[in-house]
């Protein structure tokens, strides 16, 4: 994947959406970073990679409300998250957006 970080001037969204259309997840993921399209990377790691810890990580490095927002959609769409867990989470989302 070397060769992704040594490219420039081409059109990364493009690029990273027929990368998906053959499964090059991965390749996906790692156009989306450097071309800081989070939220388009954190829905590719819940959709496709299904990976929801490796989600978890990436919203803790890029701490975006965004990306944390969707984090927690997933959590509530995917998981069993009683009330406690659910005020907590939307709490820290409220919290993030704020600064």
């Amino acid at each position: 994947m070397d060769y992704i970080k040594r490219l420039d001037n081409y059109d990364g969204p493009a690029i990273a959406t027929i990368a998906i259309e053959y499964g090059l997840y991965e390749e996906a993921l790692e156009i989306y970073r450097k071309h800081n399209l989070f939220t388009e990377a954190m829905n590719l790691l819940l959709n496709n990679i299904g990976d929801i810890n490796r989600a978890a990580e990436f919203a803790e490095k890029i701490n975006k409300a965004d990306v944390w927002s969707l984090l927690g959609h997933a959590f509530i769409n995917n998981y069993q998250v009683n009330m406690v867990d659910l005020h907590f989470i939307f709490n820290n989302l409220r919290l993030l957006s704020a600064t």
